[in-house]
């Protein structure tokens, strides 16, 4: 291991390890659409979430197809790559640009989201990981790949070691390695941790932005932003929250972080070259990440294609050009993600997991026996959607909105936002449907479902305030105040 830059102090060496991302993803940033670009705190949290899948997705290509080492030799020049591409192509836009100030409600959300990320990463770098996946698969799989120095250290490959889950996605665990490598950082578990409470913070600032942008409504915007920053397990479990060494809250910003470029960025090339990487990254994050994607895909592009069909005219079937040309950009990243994942796990003895894909080849599938399974995880569910500890006011408060604004549930932006809060949970009714205890993986997993669509349904959640800000009543008691 080379002389540490950042001391023998995991602190200090977690949190330089955590920027890395940012100085990759910012001449990224480059390419997305105006709307998210020009803020400089939106462009900063997608400018770090870009940085995050080029640099686990080159990590992955290097090791395993290339053959390199997960040393700073080669992670370095892959942080790099991005700043000497832009800066030989002259790309435009890589300074932050003018300056604009802040709306009040910018400034109460940004302090309040603020505060919620220190306090977590405050806990990551001071404590060790409590939670079990954590402990048991997530860790340990960058520790081992750092330790080894490849995306398939021999723990892996062996199929006589115990390891948990070796076939996980390991993105995350790849940007954990590069981060520590680049800065030298010593060998601590706490110093990698740091990456988490920046997923989530990044995963609000987009969130905001998002809101903002598709409603005008900074008020919206800060209330849907603000519940999201203090909602109970997104913000602060272990077993799958932000607070935790999960996968499921940087998969909901990967997803999220797409979501919104394709949304706020229309059918432009620039603006799919980053959707792409950003979906091609949830891929590669969790073994939900493949079918998540691709529903958000398709749902996007039919809600964009009704969209041009409701315009169509005599530039209808340019634009039809341009939005099948992004949604098949977007699709090739995707396709080489599935096919980077699969030359990982090509090398790794699958062992203690529950390998879905082969339960249900090997499995007579009784359609009465899976709805009995599915209609008992039922109860359970429902509880979850009303537990103020876990969740607060959220689903009533979702559900109601949505009774009293239900046009808004027609739009466009509410369609793929509502299809990425449905989609995790069908994913795992699905697993529920064909797994042997149905009730103990419910019990285990129901929440972290929620989280993973969890962008889907605050951006949901903020389309249907500002509605309601506009009705005639509020308009009313704003004029009054």
């Amino acid at each position: 291991m080379t002389a540490s830059l950042a001391g023998d102090a995991p602190i200090a060496a977690g949190v330089l390890s955590a920027c890395v991302p940012l100085v990759a993803g910012w001449p990224i940033s480059s390419l997305l659409p105006r709307p998210l670009r020009r803020p400089v705190v939106s462009r900063l949290a997608m400018a770090w979430l870009l940085g995050a899948a080029w640099c686990g997705t080159l990590a992955l290509a290097a090791s395993r197809l290339g053959g390199l080492p997960l040393r700073r030799t080669t992670l370095l020049p892959i942080v790099l790559l991005p700043v000497l591409i832009g800066a030989a192509a002259g790309l435009r836009h890589l300074s932050a640009g003018r300056l604009r100030r802040s709306s009040l409600f910018g400034i109460c959300t940004g302090a309040f989201v603020g505060a919620t990320g220190l306090v977590l990463l405050v806990g990551a770098l001071l404590l060790p990981v409590l939670d079990w996946d954590g402990q048991m698969t997530w860790s340990p799989q960058a520790r081992l790949m750092r330790f080894g120095g490849t995306a398939t250290p021999g723990a892996f490959t062996d199929p006589w070691v115990w390891v948990s889950h070796p076939q996980y996605p390991p993105l995350v665990a790849l940007v954990q390695v590069t981060g520590l490598e680049v800065v030298s950082a010593p060998e601590d578990q706490r110093a990698g941790r740091a990456v988490h409470p920046f997923f989530f913070v990044a995963f609000l600032a987009v969130l905001f932005r998002t809101v903002r942008v598709l409603t005008r409504s900074g008020l919206a915007a800060a209330a849907g932003t603000s519940l999201a920053a203090m909602t109970p397990f997104l913000a602060f479990e272990t077993h799958g929250g932000a607070a935790g060494a999960f996968s499921d809250v940087p998969l909901a910003a990967f997803l999220g972080g797409g979501l919104s470029v394709l949304l706020c960025g229309g059918a432009r090339f620039r603006a799919s070259v980053a959707a792409g990487l950003l979906l091609a990254a949830a891929v590669l994050t969790k073994n939900e990440g493949l079918p998540l994607v691709l529903c958000l895909l398709g749902v996007a592009g039919a809600v964009e294609l009704h969209a041009l069909w409701a315009r169509r005219g005599r530039v209808f079937r340019v634009r039809l050009r341009r939005a099948a040309g992004a949604c098949l950009l977007a699709a090739v990243f995707v396709g080489g993600s599935v096919a980077l994942l699969h030359a990982f796990r090509s090398e790794i003895p699958n062992r203690y997991d529950e390998d879905y894909g082969s339960l249900v080849s090997q499995m007579h599938l009784d359609p009465a026996v899976m709805a009995r399974k599915v209609s008992s995880v039922v109860p359970y569910f429902l509880s979850r959607l009303v537990s103020v500890r876990n969740w607060g006011i959220l689903w009533p408060l979702l559900g109601l909105l949505a009774l009293l604004q239900p046009r808004v549930l027609a739009r466009r932006a509410a369609a793929a936002a509502g299809a990425l809060t449905v989609a995790p949970i069908g994913v795992g009714f699905v697993a529920f449907a064909v797994h042997w205890d149905p009730v103990a993986l419910a019990q285990a997993t129901i929440d972290r479902f929620f989280v993973q669509g969890s962008f889907g349904t605050f951006l949901l959640l903020g389309l249907l305030i500002a509605e309601g800000l506009r009705t005639p009543e509020a308009i009313s008691a704003r004029k009054v105040l």
